[in-house]
């Protein structure tokens, strides 16, 4: 019983055991004033009880990934995630093309994207705007190898140059302000507060970060940090990185060959949100990697996750390729029925075109994005097996060029 409950229930006892009548009252005021008593004291036991489940900590799921690799594929719709999709063309601009995108953040002025060599803004017309900061070694250019994140509050953007800093940029004007140290390697950063920043640190093959995850102002002062205890203390010659998110104003994050998701809270601590099973028969510090092999065939991880208000879509990793394609399976687990599916993908019979799984999700919008060239072969696939396809579609795609950078596919 806590120290809480403890008053409470002595208080009541008080009250109901000490209570003498006077004895000029009748014996009917006697029994209103017992009957008033009672029902003071149902009262502050439901108020002890709401208040209990209010401050009541948030369940530890249980996601039982070893079950489910071996199920059958299930094929969904993608009119049940959402009812309008909207193609977005990035359009080129000279010296910058990209094939890859490592992250994209929607704000009110565009939609921000990197692919890790360099900070882009398009407008929601997909023209390119600006670059934010450049590689070089001058004041403002960064080393190439970044990440970034963008607080819409203090109208700045952060961008990880690696193994040396944080650069801090303008928001509206794209000029570089600032920058500040930073001693450990950075896998991903995240702003869940105007005058907070949270990094996520990378344990590379040779060394071992002291934090997973540090708290620091917008002047780079460290405020807290969550310790390296749940990691290897020899990483082996196997990088570990966190796959990590805001889902509202709720931190998540989950490092590779780990087995717990979590959540951090409004006072940066750090609580375990969902236990994952993998059943391995291998630890992380046992991990190695020989190249162009399939190595540990039978390890399973979560390699990234994606939340909206109903889902986790999870990517789930089978062994370790050595410098080839992974294999990944998609799961989905249902937050509301703590149901766990594997899919197939998502149909898209929003418009026929090409199947669907969020890389990211923003304000419960799903983004997902595909090569030029791949949408170009999935239309000339589709029209030669007859498949029907929306008039919408068959403009879009008439527009591109195999060489076109990668189109954003958003879904509402």
């Amino acid at each position: 019983m806590n120290q809480a409950m403890t008053k409470t229930l002595t208080h009541t006892r008080m009250i109901f055991f000490c209570w003498q009548a006077p004895s000029d009252l009748s014996k009917t005021n006697i029994n209103q004033m017992k009957n008033q008593i009672v029902i003071k004291i149902l009262i502050l036991i439901l108020l002890f009880i709401y208040s209990c489940r209010d401050n009541k900590p948030e369940n530890n799921l249980t996601i039982n990934v070893r079950s489910e690799i071996s199920s059958t594929p299930k094929e969904l719709a993608l009119s049940d995630f959402g009812a309008k999709i909207e193609y977005i063309k990035l359009k080129p601009k000279p010296d910058v093309s990209f094939r890859h995108i490592q992250k994209l953040q929607l704000t009110d002025k565009g939609i921000y994207l990197s692919d890790r060599k360099g900070l882009y803004l398009f407008d929601f017309q997909g023209e390119f705007v600006n670059e934010i900061g450049r590689m070089g070694n001058g004041p403002g250019e960064h080393s190439g190898n970044i990440r970034f994140a963008v607080n819409e509050s203090a109208k700045e953007i952060y961008i990880y140059n690696f193994l040396k800093n944080i650069m801090v940029y303008d928001k509206e004007t794209g000029l570089f302000l600032r920058d500040f140290p930073v001693e450990y390697n950075v896998c991903e950063i995240l702003v869940p507060q105007p005058d907070r920043i949270v990094l996520f640190t990378w344990d590379t093959d040779r060394v071992v970060n002291p934090y997973e995850v540090i708290v620091m102002d917008t002047l780079g002062n460290i405020l807290a940090a969550i310790a390296n205890n749940s990691r290897a203390e020899i990483a082996g010659n196997v990088s570990a990185y966190a796959t990590a998110w805001q889902y509202k104003d709720i931190l998540r994050y989950l490092y590779i060959y780990s087995d717990s998701l979590f959540t951090i809270d409004e006072n940066f601590e750090r609580q375990i949100y969902a236990s994952l099973k993998f059943e391995n028969s291998v630890s992380r510090s046992q991990l190695s990697v020989l190249p162009e092999i399939v190595n540990h065939p039978d390890l399973l991880t979560v390699s990234r996750v994606t939340e909206n208000e109903q889902y986790l879509f999870l990517w789930v990793q089978k062994g370790i390729h050595g410098g080839i394609k992974q294999d990944i399976s998609y799961m989905l687990f249902d937050k509301h029925t703590n149901n766990l599916n594997k899919v197939s993908q998502i149909k898209n019979d929003l418009d026929g075109g090409m199947d669907f799984w969020p890389h990211w999700i923003s304000n419960e919008i799903m983004i997902d994005y595909r090569h030029a060239f791949e949408l170009l072969d999935y239309l000339h696939e589709s029209q030669k097996k007859g498949i029907e396809l929306s008039s919408g579609f068959l403009r879009f795609a008439s527009t591109l060029n195999e060489n076109d950078n990668p189109v954003l596919i958003m879904v509402r």
